[in-house]
C-alpha cells in the first residue's frame, strides 16, 4: 500500500521479502520511476518509502530498492 500510494512510482517490477526468524525481514523492491525525475528527487522518494515501511512494519530491518526508469517496459533480462 505504501509503494502503491507513492505517486512517483510508475510500476512495481519486483517485490521480494526474506524472513530471518520472527522479527527480521529483508525487503527487496524493483520500482519503475519516471525518467524525468532528478536524482535528488529520486533519493527523497526512496528515503520516504524506506521510512514509511520501517515505521509501519518494524520487522523490516533492511530495504534494498532498485530504481528503474520507464525505459524498462518489458520483462527484465536475466
Amino acid at each position: 500500500a505504501i509503494v502503491d500510494a507513492t505517486a512517483e512510482v510508475e510500476n512495481i517490477i519486483d517485490l521480494k521479502t526474506i524472513h530471518f526468524g520472527a522479527d527480521t525481514i529483508l525487503l527487496n523492491l524493483g520500482l519503475q520511476f519516471s525518467p524525468t525525475m532528478a536524482v535528488h528527487e529520486l533519493e527523497q522518494v526512496i528515503d520516504s518509502i524506506e521510512g514509511q515501511v520501517k515505521s509501519q512494519v518494524p520487522e523490516v530491518k533492511r530495504i534494498f530498492i532498485e530504481a528503474d526508469s520507464l525505459r524498462h517496459i518489458g520483462p527484465r533480462p536475466d
